[in-house]
């Protein structure tokens, strides 16, 4: 059985991400800004680990609502996926990692 490389991050290593939302168009809802979280999450990854990410990938349209979470894929150069769990902190987008864990690079719709 092939184990996948465990990434370990210092508590709070990506809580500092503070995602600006964007509304959309016509007064819609405020939504995740996908490509920010997707660099703010590679940066935090490869800041605090020794693993090198070559792709992540964060669902479109999230509405902000402050205590739900979305999941992000993330792939790595040793050709390992893993899931970052983000929860939405509050009504501003502000955005922390709650969990990271094996899984597919491409997150549930």
């Amino acid at each position: 059985m092939h184990r996948l490389p465990r990434i370990a991050l210092p508590a709070g290593a990506l809580a500092v991400a503070a995602i600006l939302a964007a509304t959309g168009c016509g007064g819609g809802a405020a939504t995740v800004d996908a490509g920010t979280a997707e660099a703010v999450i590679k940066q935090g990854i490869e800041a605090h680990s020794k693993t090198a990410v070559t792709k992540v990938v964060c669902p479109d349209g999230v509405e902000i609502h402050a205590g739900a979470t979305f999941q992000c894929g993330v792939a790595t150069t040793t050709k390992a996926s893993y899931l970052v769990t983000l929860l939405i902190r509050n009504d501003s987008g502000a955005l922390k990692v709650i969990d990271l864990k094996p899984g597919r690079l491409v997150p549930p719709s």
